[in-house]
Formats: C-alpha cells, sequence, structure tokens
C-alpha cells in the first residue's frame, strides 16, 4: 500500500498537513476491464461474479474501516492543490 504525507491547500488561508492510504492515483483515463472478445452470455456470468466479489471486498473494507474508527474518511484530493509530498511504500 502506498502512504501519501502532504501540505493541503483547500484555500490560502486552509492549509492542512494529511496522511493518506492511497487508493488510486490522480488521471484523466477510464480504467476498466476490458470484455469485449466475450459473448453475451459470457460477459453476464462475469459481471455477476465480479459484482459478487466486488461487494465483498468493499463490506470487508468497511470492517476495516470501522475497527479503525475511520469508516467516513474516503476523501479526493486535487494533486494541484498538494505540496511537500512524501511517498512511503508499505
Amino acid at each position: 500500500m502506498k502512504i501519501k504525507s502532504f501540505k493541503y491547500a483547500k484555500s490560502e488561508k486552509s492549509i492542512t498537513d494529511r496522511v493518506v492510504a492511497v487508493l488510486s492515483e490522480p488521471t484523466t483515463n477510464m480504467f476498466g476491464i476490458d470484455i469485449t472478445e466475450l459473448s453475451d452470455e459470457q460477459s453476464a456470468a462475469f459481471a455477476a461474479a465480479f459484482d459478487t466479489l466486488q461487494k465483498d471486498y468493499y463490506q470487508r473494507i468497511e470492517y476495516l474501516m470501522k475497527d479503525y474508527d475511520i469508516g467516513t474518511m474516503y476523501r479526493n484530493f486535487n494533486p494541484e492543490k498538494m505540496s511537500d509530498i512524501e511517498v512511503e511504500d508499505i
């Protein structure tokens, strides 16, 4: 997991120190799994299986966040407002 520490300037008067467990980096591209070559039946089966796995994954993350009392701490940070960035891979 990548951890980033940085100063974040919401405005000139509001600058805070942040430590963030990075879930995704800023991008202008869509990220996904290309299932073009699957048949309609395979696409439906894949989507259903993937949905089940994804729901389980998100539920486990929710439990972990509750265990650490950070259940609502998802945030978006504009990279243009970040400075003094330090990165640590754990």
